[in-house]
């Protein structure tokens, strides 16, 4: 396994819960059972928070941290 995606997914400070979303999304991939909830605070279409929470592999919880 690479260690930058390792570096990335322990990134955890997105990795959080947002009380006063204004949208909010959660999926859960039906092939790997990898789940994730995306909270977003956007005002005047702009992205002013966003925090990310999930059951999922190293992989996803990387590409989470990314975003």
């Amino acid at each position: 396994m690479d260690l930058e995606i390792l570096n990335i997914a322990s990134n955890t400070d997105n990795n959080r819960n947002i009380k006063s979303r204004t949208h909010y999304s959660k999926l859960k991939n039906s092939l790997c059972g990898d789940e994730i909830k995306i909270d977003l605070i956007i005002r005047d279409n702009k992205i002013i928070d966003f925090g990310y929470n999930g059951e999922s592999c190293i992989y996803c919880q990387a590409s989470a941290s990314l975003l």
